[in-house]
């Protein structure tokens, strides 16, 4: 098939390069091929349905039959997707781009990339996939079974009240544009909240565009396997109409942000097998820059990412029933599977799940995933008819939120995050429950004062028995228990040493 090229830039596009010109390329070099001619170890960049875009290694450059995009000049490549192709003449004669059905791709710098977001949806820079080492997370990704009674009271602390106050908070800094000191201060304050929750928490510094920018990371290291890491991560900043209007970001994406903080509140008092990192990123709308500079770092140090959880736009309901997207690809099918099961399980939204080969871009799960780290993407709103209608622009506040589907979609990562990590519950024993049958009654009265006979075993754990919560059993735990049954005495402890 004749590969579309709907629209070029006025900008001179060398569609063709003589062999002699090709050595002498000092420039990253993009180019377009159908997916039947892409050379066997080459990796793309972005694949499509039928054309996959890749750069080219110099010492392919002499026997390239794909078709290059870009003119040869400095600059990063961009790709991002497009409603309305004839709004890109604005920028026609300025940056060069090429548009391939509903993907723009463009070629530019910083200070141009932070024009285009108000064309379209997702700017993702594009860069060369280098597949990090992996190895499968312990146990693989656990399906549900059943829903935990521990998870479900963990989860239960997320409501729409206390989501709400941190989407107010983030919204009211009157902007969070990563250029700017709201971006900083909004930084400060996820790192302040991840403190006060006790996490070991840093700063990842990285400098875009000029501007010294910091993603926040909360951890919590794993007991059993800290080499695993689970990533439950949003992206901080937002933009609207213009650089030097409000840009309150409620939905994109003061509400991703809520259900990482969300999640790390309700997690924060359990201890868990493998470690927990809770991350905002900035630098996102100019086209994934913090997470990119993350996930190429993680993979620098040969770290083990079992999965990431990125939550981007999840507070619109729209005029449907409340719904959620979540993306995945070939790395991750199973984990997607397992946000569908867990959205079903413990809240009450529809879900839609999209499995694709490659890496949905437009978010920053994509960073981690083409690198070939399992990620999926949550989203509200996907197709036309249900998109945010305030996206991008001063009246993204919070008053356009479902506050219901935003604490849902909280409880459901957070659901997701303990599956994958396995925290420690505790005890998941009832005290006073003295022969293990689950409830406490007259027959535990019957079984304790058999036991300090002598006559039946010790109760296991022996504290299980502990009614009056001194950390010993003796017949002072029959006579509270009695009291207890009779309607006169207080409920029996466990373990907690009076």
């Amino acid at each position: 098939m004749k590969i579309p090229l709907l629209l070029i830039s006025s900008v001179a596009i060398a569609s063709s390069v003589q062999v002699a010109e090709r050595a002498a390329i000092e420039y990253p070099v993009i180019a377009l091929y159908e997916n039947q001619d892409m050379p066997s170890g080459l990796q793309p960049a972005y694949a499509g349905l039928h054309y996959s875009l890749a750069f080219v290694p110099s010492e392919l450059l002499e026997d390239f039959r794909g078709e290059l995009l870009m003119p040869l000049s400095p600059g990063d490549y961009y790709i991002m997707r497009v409603a309305a192709p004839e709004s890109l003449m604005a920028v026609s004669g300025k940056i060069p781009f090429v548009l391939l059905g509903e993907d723009a791709i463009f070629k530019t710098d910083p200070a141009g990339a932070a024009t285009l977001s108000r064309f379209g949806w997702g700017l993702t820079r594009l860069s060369e996939p280098a597949t990090a080492p992996r190895t499968p997370a312990p146990g693989g990704p656990p399906m549900t079974a059943q829903v935990d009674s521990n998870i479900l009271e963990m989860i239960s602390v997320i409501t729409p009240q206390s989501s709400r106050l941190i989407l107010s908070d983030l919204s009211a800094i009157w902007s969070r544009n990563s250029y700017t000191q709201g971006c900083r201060q909004a930084e400060q304050y996820v790192f302040d909240y991840l403190v006060q929750q006790d996490y070991s928490t840093s700063f990842f510094n990285f400098q875009f565009g000029g501007v010294n920018m910091r993603n926040v990371i909360g951890e919590k290291l794993g007991e059993v396997h800290p080499e695993s890491i689970i990533i439950v991560c949003a992206h901080l900043d937002c933009i609207s109409e213009t650089p030097d209007s409000p840009a309150p970001g409620a939905e994109d994406n003061a509400s991703g942000c809520a259900v990482v903080l969300e999640t790390a509140r309700a997690f924060s008092q359990f201890p868990c097998d493998m470690t927990v990192r809770f991350i905002t990123f900035s630098g996102e709308e100019q086209g994934l820059i913090g997470s990119d500079q993350y996930a190429a770092y993680v993979q620098s140090q040969g770290a083990l990412v079992a999965a990431v959880l990125n939550v981007d736009m999840v507070g619109y309901s729209g005029p449907y029933a409340q719904d959620m997207y979540i993306f995945s690809d070939h790395n991750s099918y199973s984990l997607g599977a397992l946000g569908a099961s867990i959205i079903s399980d413990y809240t009450n939204l529809d879900t839609n799940t999209v499995y694709n080969y490659f890496p949905q871009y437009g978010s920053d799960h994509y960073s981690f995933a083409i690198r070939g780290y399992p990620a999926i993407f949550f989203i509200d709103a996907w197709l036309d008819y249900d998109w945010y209608p305030f996206y991008h622009t001063s009246a993204d506040t919070v008053g356009n939120l479902n506050l219901a589907q935003q604490a849902s979609i909280g409880r459901a990562v957070a659901a997701m995050t303990a599956f994958l990590s396995r925290p420690d519950f505790g005890p998941q024993y009832v005290a006073g429950d003295a022969n293990g049958d689950g409830a406490v009654n007259g027959i535990d009265v019957i079984y304790l004062v058999g036991y300090l006979k002598g006559f039946v075993p010790a109760p296991e754990p022996i504290l299980r028995a502990d009614a009056n919560g001194s950390c010993s059993v003796n017949g002072l735990d029959v006579v509270y228990l009695v009291s207890y049954l009779k309607g006169t005495g207080a409920p029996p402890f466990y373990g907690e040493c009076r």
